[in-house]
């Protein structure tokens, strides 16, 4: 139920072209609010206050409500990123089954290639059964696919050492296929190497 100010302020909010969207989203957002306000009520009631048991359960409810919706948001921005994903490379691999779920995006990356000497900038995008490396638009330009490893049990990411030319190189491997890769910097690498392995 809302009030007679509520209802004018949405009013007011509407004529100014909000969409319905934002005022759905709204009670959402104060989810977290009522968390925090359950959190500092219990700093500040002793143990021994009849309301105490009552605020304990209240705060518990709110932080497990706040959990389930911030992972099934994820999941839909996940899954979001996943069609636009697919959209790039569908002629090549097929993102969109169900088995295959997005973990991680590695960004600022680059893709060597030896024969060629040269480097490309891209992108990986990490799923549970596949590494997809996507080459990254300038410009204006679009996200290209590059190429895409399927993992197996054999499957496996290592460091490799400073090369004449190149710092920050991993490689991927799997079955009979690899790539080597270039992070900016040593920690860059071993993130990178951490989410494609874990």
């Amino acid at each position: 139920m809302t009030s007679d100010s509520e209802n004018s302020s949405i009013k007011r909010k509407n004529k100014a072209g909000d969409r319905v969207e934002s005022f759905l989203i709204t009670p959402i957002q104060r989810l977290p609010r009522y968390e925090m306000l359950l959190s500092q009520s219990l700093k500040y009631t002793n143990k021994g206050n009849p309301d105490f048991e009552l605020l304990t359960k209240a705060h518990k409810l709110a932080k497990e409500v706040n959990k389930k919706n911030n992972d099934s948001m994820g999941k839909y921005i996940s899954s979001k990123r996943k069609i636009g994903l697919n959209e790039i490379c569908s002629k090549y691999i097929n993102l969109m089954l169900s088995h295959r779920l997005l973990i991680a995006e590695i960004k600022d990356l680059f893709i060597l290639d030896f024969e060629k000497k040269e480097r490309k900038s891209c992108f990986v995008s990490v799923f549970t059964d596949c590494l997809v490396i996507f080459l990254t638009g300038k410009h204006g330009n679009k996200d290209e696919y590059y190429t895409h490893l399927l993992f197996n049990e054999l499957s496996y990411a290592i460091s490799v050492d400073k090369m004449k030319y190149y710092d920050h190189i991993f490689k991927v491997i799997c079955m009979d296929t690899s790539v080597t890769l270039m992070a900016p910097d040593d920690q860059s690498k071993d993130k990178a190497l951490k989410q494609i392995t874990d």
